[in-house]
């Protein structure tokens, strides 16, 4: 295999795994399916080796690139075998989490494309190790002239990278300008159940941050079913979902608000920055005329 066959291949091998990335994003945003955290990394596994791969292509054919695939390929079987196994034994009418691409689930696809990358690149150090000592590839890390195919696929890295970033914005619900260390929605939640509050009583909440327990407190005192802010929910998209039922539990939820504005509900802070994105948040989560901001 000549060097500059080596440097095609690699740059065709971006190309196969940026398209499984391709389609999860479609799947994220057509079906609205938000990755978790496990999904996240398998992503990130995946761009991982596309860096591999490029570094190949950029700075020819060195075991270390092969080394940074082969590790990413392993770290991102290991996520996917442990989402696996979190799903092996489904509830009841439930069997398995995320929309299935051709009866199989993307966990399990990213599990097949992860063996496959170690499978190939192990035959490639079995079969083909003289790739490594072609007359035409150099011993120092220098640049090399890449192919119009090749940009395209650095490009192509250089976006869906991109992408995957501003995926982890897209899921902070009403908290669009989160300020230092913000507290997570869940917690600020059970803070307040905790202090059994119901809006009746006043509440401040000195060193606001985001806003997270005020707004949380507002949506509280209007019992304002968690969720309700996102219109677009995954189940929506099952086979057997049933819209209607879901619907009139989202109408049954929005008759349970309450009409009356609860009792004073304060937030303050030192920090001017966090009071407007407390207000700015508020704003998005609807409250904003229920918060004193101070």
């Amino acid at each position: 295999m000549t060097h500059t066959f080596a440097r095609n291949l690699n740059i065709l091998f971006v190309y196969m795994i940026c398209t499984p990335l391709i389609g999860a994003y479609a799947v994220q945003f057509i079906q609205g399916e938000f990755p978790c955290p496990l999904c996240l990394l398998q992503r990130l596994a995946m761009i991982g080796i596309a860096c591999g791969a490029l570094a190949n292509v950029r700075y020819g054919i060195r075991p270390r690139h092969y080394g940074m695939c082969i590790v990413s390929a392993m770290f991102g079987a290991a996520v996917s075998i442990r989402q696996i196994t979190l799903h092996i034994v489904p509830a009841p009418g439930n069997e398995g989490y995320g929309t299935p691409v051709l009866g199989i689930h993307l966990y399990t696809w990213a599990l097949l494309i992860f063996g496959a990358t170690i499978l190939i690149l192990g035959m490639l150090f079995l079969f083909n190790s003289k790739q490594f000592y072609t007359k035409d590839n150099p011993k120092n890390l220098t640049p090399l002239s890449v192919s119009r195919l090749g940009v395209i696929a650095f490009w192509l890295a250089f976006g869906i990278t991109a992408a995957n970033a501003c995926t982890t914005f897209l899921e902070r619900g009403y908290r669009k300008m989160p300020f230092m260390a913000p507290m997570r929605e869940t917690i600020a939640a059970a803070v307040l159940m905790e202090m059994k509050y119901d809006g009746s009583r006043p509440l401040v909440v000195p060193m606001c941050g985001s806003g997270t327990i005020a707004i949380e407190a507002a949506l509280m005192a209007k019992q304002r079913a968690p969720g309700l802010l996102r219109s677009n929910y995954t189940c929506n998209h099952w086979l057997n979902a049933d819209k209607d039922a879901w619907s009139q539990q989202r109408a049954d939820a929005k008759k349970l608000l309450k009409k009356n504005d609860p009792a004073p509900i304060i937030a303050s802070d030192i920090e001017e920055e966090a009071i407007e994105a407390t207000r700015k948040n508020a704003v998005t989560a609807g409250v904003d005329h229920l918060i004193d901001f101070h």
